[in-house]
């Protein structure tokens, strides 16, 4: 195989990964008794490939339980069941087919999008960094004080009730830390993903955290404490 087809193949494969993808969440403040009920507006026919959302500490905020009503995380529009959607869903195609997903919203278009997203019923997990080439040193390794910068970027912005209401599920923190290939040969910590998950809890406590990665990947030798979910994707 040649490098051009290597990389074709690898463009492919992470391409595939997000069509259709399904968000759910099994945090531990979540009653077992009714958390993943659909209720009967779901569309039976919703057979998707999914993501998963494990819970990695022991702060996670009581609004993240999914209730078969709706419960904490119910907006106006929200007909309940489990928020199901792709990575970059646009906000027109939010509704009764597709109530979640991932977006990467910017500070001055946040309030906006997340106005749109919840008039139509629905939910992402919110990517505020951006792209990983905005918090990468000059060899290419993570620079938590670049994150920071980029973190920092919402600070002026007020989106509290899409967080109280559920519209917001999480904050991405990162994606693949667990991977040297993507942070120039050195992985990113444990205790670095914990003390970003500090950061955004010091400025949005009821905001839950997560990062992208099987739980197993991200152990070390401390406890996460605000670090509330590993997102573990699988296709």
């Amino acid at each position: 195989m040649t490098h051009s087809d290597e990389l074709s193949r690898r463009m492919m494969a992470r391409l595939r990964v997000p069509i259709v993808a399904g968000l759910v969440l099994a945090f531990g403040a979540c009653d077992n008794a009714n958390s993943f009920n659909p209720d009967s507006s779901t569309p039976a026919d919703s057979q998707v490939e999914g993501q998963a959302l494990t819970g990695a500490g022991d702060s996670a905020p009581d609004t993240l339980a999914v209730a078969a009503d709706g419960g904490m995380l119910a907006s106006s529009s929200f007909a309940g069941g489990i928020p199901m959607g792709t990575y970059a869903l646009p906000t027109s195609w939010f509704g009764s087919r597709y109530n979640g997903g991932m977006r990467t919203l910017g500070p001055y278009d946040l309030r906006t999008e997340l106005s749109a997203i919840r008039s139509r019923g629905g939910k992402i997990v919110l990517m505020m960094a951006g792209s990983d080439f905005n918090y990468k040193d000059a060899d290419g390794h993570f620079s938590l004080s670049k994150w920071k910068q980029r973190i920092d970027r919402f600070r002026g912005t007020d989106f509290s009730s899409y967080v109280s209401d559920g519209t917001i599920i999480a904050h991405y923190l990162i994606d693949e830390p667990y991977d040297p290939t993507n942070w120039g040969g050195r992985q990113v910590t444990g205790s670095t993903l914990e003390e970003m998950a500090k950061y955004s809890k010091q400025l949005w406590p009821s905001m839950a955290t997560v990062v992208r990665s099987e739980p197993a990947l991200i152990k070390w030798s401390g406890t996460y404490h605000y670090l509330d979910a590993a997102w573990a994707q699988y296709l």
